[in-house]
């Protein structure tokens, strides 16, 4: 038997005219209640206390917004922090792997900067994985053979959009 249980949090504040702060706390335990058995045998599947994902997430926003004079031209800006922590598997189960026994925490920043008109135009510059952040976010082992697949954020990515709502 497994069992999941956690609880989440959001909080929106606004300090100041055109600040958004936006906090998201999220706490996930699955976790397995009891070890399981090959059948026939006495080797472990999965035991008991064997963790299946990430215990904490955090999201941190921040959301500017101006007005920039006539016509409704509007200024904006965005940053977005992303948490997750890391967590252990224990070693000793059938298949264990201790390339893939344990997820590293990650973090993923993010931000953008634009402009939007009244009449529907928004065009905006951003950067993804503004700290060229290299976490680990999966990993495969693609048995029999000795390759391992490691996947991590995409490198930092600069950019512009244009778009128009009507």
């Amino acid at each position: 038997k497994a069992r999941a249980r956690g609880l989440e949090a959001q909080i929106t504040v606004f300090p100041v005219t055109g600040l958004t702060l936006d906090a998201n706390l999220g706490y996930n335990d699955a976790t397995q209640r009891e070890t399981i058995f090959a059948p026939g045998t006495t080797d472990t599947i999965t035991r008991a206390g064997d963790r299946f994902t990430a215990p904490w997430t955090v999201n941190l926003t921040g959301m500017y917004e101006t007005p920039l004079g006539p016509d409704d031209l509007t200024g904006y800006g965005t940053v977005q922090w992303t948490y997750k922590s890391g967590y252990s598997t224990k070693p000793g189960n059938v298949g264990f792997n201790p390339i893939l026994g344990s997820v590293d925490s990650q973090n993923n920043l993010n931000a953008r900067l634009g402009i939007r008109t009244g009449e529907g135009l928004d065009v905006s510059l951003f950067v993804n994985n503004l700290t060229n952040s290299r976490d680990v976010i999966g990993r495969l082992h693609f048995q029999p053979s000795e390759r391992i697949q490691i996947q991590t954020w995409r490198p930092r990515t600069f950019g512009i959009t244009a778009g128009y709502r009507f």
